[in-house]
């Protein structure tokens, strides 16, 4: 289907609630330019479902949402056309700062850079388009079809082969309170991390994606203390920056940090665990939350034309002023909460630092059992032969079921 109809549907209040009235507005896509573009934008992890649509139908995914967006503006004909692609994966409860991701999209501007004209267009269509002066706008055009836990920063022109996940670096950030935490220690164990290693210790591993090498360089790590360095309450940043990220490398990474910190683990445990030699398979110890991750976004080599609204971000700015309104009083709350309980207690027992750390670990044990005491994980090359013996045994039933 090369015609697609467009569905506004506009939302007048009645004394029965909401009503609907819909106008329809036929665009044939062959008769406009199209154009690949890179989109910068930024999103609430713990709104969604993850980035990547899911398999089991689910439709909360952040790429569920900006499909849907570049559909109801008219932007796109069918998804598949799109070729939306990101820079970066996202897990369920990760946000973004700035998100990249490319499409080819529906253009406004016939001379604009990279632009062309898709198969099956007119003569008449190319000759007899309307001139304009400049672009159509993405940012707003998108925005007002985005939820508002994510929202388009801004867009720039892309080579039609452009693909996101290119990318020198990309940077991530993990905060969490600063507690009592020993930052020099945990510094010390932080150095261990930079260069170019094999993190598989530092991972969950894929079973599909076991052949992947794990090896990925580490290009810088920082630890800063964001508020009064002597209040548990601030937090503690950890910065990283690496040439590729596995999957829930941070978060592995932060874990192992904090029970540096803690003082259950030396600093010596970074260097001990990137040892694959030494410690053939990860420990199984837990992992930290998904929801103070932020993706901060990929740097390239070729710097793009990044293209903002203005207005549309001033909405922007007073959007989040007023989440962080909103969070921030709650967290008013339960400080003044956290003050009256510890004005009840002991003088030994008010300096407790337990639940602030506990809070962002998964599956934390109140009776800590030191790293390289715990069970074992399958290694990389179990978990290649239990991986092929499924493929195998699959096969087979498939076999069978067909009769073959």
């Amino acid at each position: 289907m090369l015609r697609t109809r467009n569905l506004f549907i506009v939302c007048r209040f009645s004394s029965s609630g909401f009503r609907r009235q819909e106008r329809h507005k036929e665009i044939d896509f062959r008769e406009h330019p199209k154009r690949r573009i890179a989109i910068s934008f930024y999103y609430y992890g713990w709104a969604h479902d993850g980035l990547q649509s899911q398999k089991n139908g689910a439709t909360n995914a952040v790429a569920d949402h900006l499909i849907s967006a570049l559909k109801r503006a008219n932007l796109v004909e069918e998804p598949a056309l799109a070729l939306l692609r990101f820079s970066g994966r996202t897990d369920a409860g990760v946000s973004a700062m700035r998100q990249v991701a490319s499409c080819i999209v529906r253009s406004g501007d016939p001379q604009g850079e990279g632009v062309f004209w898709p198969e099956g267009s007119s003569a008449s269509s190319v000759e007899d388009y309307p001139h304009r002066y400049g672009e159509l706008p993405y940012v707003k055009m998108l925005n007002r079809n985005l939820p508002p836990s994510i929202r388009v920063l801004s867009w720039a022109p892309a080579d039609v082969d452009f693909h996101p996940t290119h990318a020198l670096s990309r940077s991530y950030k993990y905060a969490m309170p600063r507690a009592d935490l020993d930052i020099g220690k945990m510094r010390m164990a932080a150095d261990s991390l930079i260069g170019e290693h094999d993190f598989r210790h530092f991972c969950k591993i894929d079973a599909s994606r076991t052949d992947a090498s794990y090896v990925r360089h580490v290009k810088s790590i920082d630890l800063q203390i964001q508020g009064d360095a002597a209040d548990p309450y601030s937090l503690l940043v950890l910065s990283i920056t690496a040439n590729g990220f596995h999957y829930h490398m941070v978060r592995y990474m932060a874990s192992v940090l904090q029970f540096v910190g803690r003082g259950s683990e030396e600093p010596e445990i970074t260097s001990q665990l990137l040892d694959i030699n030494k410690v053939r398979a990860r420990p199984n110890y837990s992992i930290t939350k998904s929801d103070p991750l932020l993706y901060m976004g990929p740097k390239y080599e070729t710097k793009l034309d990044w293209r903002q609204d203005d207005d549309d971000l001033s909405r922007q700015l007073t959007r989040l002023q007023k989440d962080w309104v909103q969070l921030r009083m709650r967290s008013q709350v339960i400080e003044n909460l956290i003050g009256e309980v510890k004005s009840s207690l002991p003088s030994e027992k008010k300096a407790s630092c337990s639940g602030l750390l506990d809070g962002i670990q998964e599956g934390y044990r109140h009776q800590y059992k030191p790293i390289f005491q715990l069970e074992d994980c399958f290694t990389l090359d179990e978990k290649r032969r239990r991986y092929a013996e499924k493929k195998i045994k699959k096969s087979l039933t498939n076999a069978a079921t067909r009769g073959e």
